[in-house]
């Protein structure tokens, strides 16, 4: 979540840095959906390869769109700011499925 945050930060500060940021966002997502895959967690699975297609489709979009920078600001901001938002949601998911799992396993071990 920390790195969806600076994400969001960095762009609407200058929308240049998400040539940084959005390859650092896409090798984290893969980087967790490796480690939920291994602790069988289907939603932070879901939510590591969202962070991976989310970034290929802005690249996408600016391509195909042709957009200069200027052009990119404001509807690449709103996109993470939409992803930002929508991760929240799927990130308290995942932290629930967590527990569950915790609860369940700590239940069989009594």
């Amino acid at each position: 979540m920390t790195l969806i945050a600076v994400s969001v930060a960095g762009a609407e500060y200058d929308i240049e840095s998400i040539l940084v940021s959005g390859g650092v966002f896409a090798l984290s997502g893969i980087a967790l959906a490796v480690i939920a895959f291994r602790r069988g967690n289907l939603v932070a699975i879901f939510f590591g390869l969202s962070s991976l297609a989310f970034a290929i489709s802005v690249v996408v979009l600016i391509n195909v769109m042709a957009w200069n920078p200027a052009d990119a600001d404001r509807p690449v901001c709103l996109l993470i700011w939409g992803y930002a938002l929508g991760s929240v949601a799927l990130a308290w998911a995942g932290i629930r499925q967590e527990n569950n799992q915790a609860k369940v396993v700590l239940a069989n071990n009594e």
